[in-house]
């Protein structure tokens, strides 16, 4: 009613008070359920292959851009250690505000002292600092969905197994590919 009062503007609504009316609303449909549940014989063999790509993909998009060395392996921050030994959220989020503290710190210091030739870049250890920041983020982002991560690569591993020999060996001759490509 306190809505109708607010639209009084609104013909429709000046027509419905004036004549006390109000049509009913239409039944609202049910909406598809976004994560149903799958069932035994709802998939065969033949889905095994895209099942796994869907797999592969949300993998990826959990972990970034395709799982790569990182670049810092073996390097050690100061104060934290190997990035990709670290486990907890704010240490990795306390990690990246120390490579961006120092690298900031670093670019004031050689403004201040008007240094006319060309700076040398910041390194920790011997890495850029963006090299630093995107093993980081790469690491936060397993940190932060190691359980749901693990499920998926449990999911992988059997539909893996599940595949039949054709496509068990187009799998192995892409991985094949990749290990080449590198």
């Amino acid at each position: 009613m306190v809505s109708n009062i607010l639209n009084v503007y609104n013909p429709k609504v000046k027509k419905e008070m004036a004549t006390g009316t109000k049509k009913k609303a239409a039944p609202k449909k049910k909406a598809a359920k976004k994560n149903e549940v799958a069932t035994a014989g709802q998939f065969t063999q033949n889905d095994v292959p895209a099942m796994l790509e869907q797999i592969k993909s949300k993998i990826a998009e959990l972990v970034g851009s395709g799982k790569k060395e990182p670049s810092t392996k073996g390097k050690h921050l100061p104060g934290f250690g190997e990035i990709v030994k670290i486990e907890k959220e704010a240490d990795l989020i306390k990690a990246y505000s120390s490579v961006t503290g120092r690298e900031d710190s670093y670019n004031a210091a050689a403004k201040a002292m008007k240094i006319k030739t060309k700076i040398p870049p910041f390194v920790i250890d011997g890495v850029s600092a963006s090299k630093w920041k995107d093993d980081i983020i790469a690491r936060f982002a397993e940190v932060a969905h190691k359980a749901q991560l693990d499920k998926l690569k449990s999911i992988q591993k059997t539909l893996e197994e599940n595949l039949s020999a054709e496509a068990k060996l187009n799998n192995d001759l892409a991985k094949i590919a990749d290990m080449m490509a590198d």
